[in-house]
């Protein structure tokens, strides 16, 4: 989850590709594994040989729903967090 929050307010696809290296210290080939296996359609193992390197269009889109799914993210819990507050009030009130 921490990593999470370390990326989420990254605006490009350099910036989260600098931070998740730094956070892991992994080789470019052991993020791409992990990258590609993450957004494979099946739950099949993917193996150095079979490994895809994506372009950079297609780490931007990649990058930008995972952007905008994180804004909804913080969205909804932000409106959660309210109701919660909400109802904590209604029962500690009563």
């Amino acid at each position: 989850m921490d990593e999470f929050f370390r990326i989420s307010n990254c605006k490009t696809i350099k910036v989260i590709w600098d931070t998740l290296e730094t956070i892991h210290k992994g080789t470019e080939e052991e993020i791409m594994t992990l990258m590609v296996s993450h957004h494979s359609d099946d739950d099949q193992e993917v193996n150095d040989s079979e490994l895809i390197k994506p372009s950079y269009e297609e780490l931007q889109n990649a990058f930008d729903e995972l952007h905008e799914e994180c804004i909804n993210l913080a969205k909804t819990r932000a409106k959660q967090k309210k109701l919660i507050v909400s109802l904590e009030r209604k029962v500690f009130d009563a």
